[in-house]
């Protein structure tokens, strides 16, 4: 296994992987609300935002992944607030939005679609260490690709002076706990909602957290 930084090549694997990573434990993720279309059309629209600046959690240049056989499998995204954030993705959805020609009717759609998903959506406060996008491909999950991209990603946050990792996980997603807690992770607090319930079919998410 060869863990390396990732490149604009990898859009299309990304794009995968930012769509499994939300879906946590193969329930319905945050981009399968923003964007209605076929699952096709979802991973078209990821690859256009993996690559778009200003650098979204989700830019390619934020992830490492682990390639087997010349073939990536698995792959983590992390990054300082302070390097991206909330805004950083605003302003990449609207140039994603205007470069596709939205309607306005889409956009109201989209923004009604993920109204109950924001109800628990988490901060992440500057001075943290985020890792996000955790996903294996279906075919290579169990072989502990997690594991050693995580590690990777707790020794670049302790590289750059951070003290504390942060990650979010959909609360009930026990495979990814387990993992998680391997490695010092600890269940730092929920955030909970009927309304995320009814749609995505778990009470909320979980934030995960551990010193470097």
């Amino acid at each position: 296994m060869l863990i390396r930084t990732a490149s604009p090549d990898d859009r299309a694997f990304l794009a995968q992987i930012v769509l499994l990573g939300s879906r946590s434990n193969d329930k319905l993720g945050y981009w399968d609300f923003y964007f209605e279309d076929p699952e096709s059309s979802r991973l078209a629209y990821l690859e256009q935002l993996v690559l778009q600046k200003p650098h979204p959690f989700c830019h390619y240049s934020w992830f490492r992944i682990a390639e087997v056989d010349g073939l990536p499998v698995a792959a983590v995204a992390s990054y300082a607030p302070e390097e991206t954030g909330p805004h950083a993705l605003y302003y990449a959805l609207e140039i994603l939005k205007h470069r596709n020609e939205w309607t306005a009717k889409q956009i109201n759609q989209c923004e009604e679609r993920t109204r109950a998903f924001n109800q628990c959506a988490i901060s992440t406060p500057e001075g943290r260490w985020i890792i996000d996008s955790v996903a294996t491909l279906p075919a290579h999950r169990g072989r502990g690709y997690i594991s050693t991209l995580l590690q990777s990603s707790l020794n670049q946050g302790r590289r750059k002076g951070l003290k504390t990792a942060q990650l979010a996980v959909f609360i009930g997603n026990t495979p990814a706990e387990r993992v998680y807690q391997r490695l010092g992770f600890e269940k730092e607090l929920e955030k909970r909602h009927p309304d995320f319930e009814k749609v995505v079919g778990c009470p909320g998410i979980a934030v995960w957290s551990r010193e470097l």
